[in-house]
């Protein structure tokens, strides 16, 4: 019985100290930003909304980050999402155009204990306008 109490304790500590981030290590943030346009068929001039959804394991990695919508490669509005990570951006597009949501990343608190939110795109979502 004290054999398998000396291994069990031998696993926790080995699980430990596996898993345990060194003090003060800088931590890398994935991020995954995705585009969803409300309609991807309009008439010239008439109201497209793209909501952005921004995720990431932090919350502080998505909650008030900035995120840049663009037409066609060009930036064209930015906005901070919400605590949620969401944001809604409202267009009203005269011209078929592809869409882009990009997320540039940021570094959050300081070194020696850093958190870096790393950048990510969404797929672009074309938006075809008929007349």
């Amino acid at each position: 019985m004290k054999h398998i109490a000396k291994i069990a304790a031998v696993l926790l500590l080995l699980t430990t100290f596996a898993f345990a981030q060194p003090a003060g290590a800088v931590i890398n943030v994935p991020t995954h930003t995705k585009l969803i346009p409300s309609k991807t068929k309009i008439h010239a001039g008439n109201v497209v909304k793209f909501k952005v959804v921004l995720k990431a394991d932090q919350k502080a990695c998505k909650a008030h980050m900035k995120i840049k919508l663009y037409m066609d490669g060009k930036k064209v509005a930015k906005k901070k999402t919400n605590k949620k990570g969401k944001v809604v951006f409202q267009r009203h597009p005269k011209k078929t155009a592809k869409w882009q949501a990009k997320f540039p990343g940021k570094k959050l608190e300081t070194h020696p204990e850093r958190t870096n939110c790393q950048p990510s795109k969404s797929k672009k979502k074309t938006v075809k306008v008929i007349s």
